[in-house]
């Protein structure tokens, strides 16, 4: 039988808005702190044991900052969520790896602090926008990211990866111009490295890997949506209501190739569909 948790909620904002949640800044996850290793928590005034969002910003693994959140808190807050907001090193002052090493440990932080903000440390949602995207879909992938920081990959009981596209690191850079091939050599580094970073590297059963939705900021129909047009002048946020069902996804192969079949940046045509399908057949076998 398949157990089903509620998350990830909010349909249209109704004139009704709660209170904002109490926030915590600048909380450091690795020692000795600095800026780059730290997050935001916003937790609702009331409640315990509630589900945790950990949000990774985008910005081309180069920019961006977890202060960039909008209407996210508030809108999560108003659903019985606590929404964690991190900051992880940027090129040129760290790999990749090391991006994915510091969400692991941004996780692992949330994990042993959640009941301090009325979390519950083992129910866990990890999204992230672009970069962020793709580093939250290699994190809850490959598993040894959280095992060096201690944490089962279990804790987390759903992944959104929004608006992202590089899950397969090698099949975008064939696909696309040589040089935006070129940029993304530069930044994940030579073919080996290519795949260590690709999430669908790591796809196998018996990795507690939790469900995907991938979700898409531009198109209505993505497993999650949000709709904002900056700080100023922000419309209601609208996040589609998700059932994540805790069984791993390795269990369903369909729900993987709509994963990555609705990253709507990556290029077409038949070599791109043949490789989804290959991309597939490997999932289904893992299950």
């Amino acid at each position: 039988m398949r157990s089903t948790a509620p998350v990830l909620v909010l349909c249209l904002v109704s004139p009704f808005v709660a209170a904002g949640p109490k926030v915590h800044r600048g909380l450091a996850y690795a020692e000795p702190k600095h800026e780059r290793q730290t997050l935001d928590v916003y937790a609702p005034t009331k409640g315990k044991n509630l589900p945790v969002v950990v949000w990774i910003h985008g910005g081309g693994w180069q920019r961006g900052d977890k202060k960039e959140v909008h209407q996210k808190p508030q809108a999560f807050a108003d659903k019985g969520f606590v929404f964690v907001a991190i900051n992880y090193r940027l090129l040129p002052k760290a790999t990749i790896k090391q991006m994915a090493e510091d969400v692991a440990k941004a996780i692992r932080w949330v994990h042993d602090h959640a009941r301090d903000y009325g979390g519950d440390p083992n129910t866990m949602i990890v999204m992230g926008h672009s970069a962020g995207a793709q580093l939250a879909a290699l994190v809850c992938t490959d598993d040894r990211y959280l095992k060096a920081e201690g944490p089962p990959l279990s804790i987390v009981k759903g992944c959104v990866p929004v608006d992202g596209d590089i899950y397969d690191v090698a099949m975008p850079n064939a696909a696309v111009e040589a040089k935006r091939a070129a940029r993304y050599r530069i930044k994940f580094g030579d073919e080996k490295m290519q795949q260590e970073l690709s999430a669908v590297t790591h796809v196998a059963k018996g990795k507690h890997i939790p469900p995907y939705r991938h979700g898409n900021f531009s198109r209505c129909g993505a497993g999650i949506r949000f709709e904002e047009s900056g700080p100023h002048t922000p419309p209601p946020v609208s996040i589609l209501y998700l059932s994540l069902d805790v069984t791993p996804l390795t269990s369903d192969s369909d729900a993987w190739l709509d994963f990555v079949m609705e990253s709507r940046r990556l290029a077409g045509g038949q070599r791109y569909r043949e490789r989804l399908r290959q991309l597939n057949m490997r999932f289904s076998r893992a299950a």
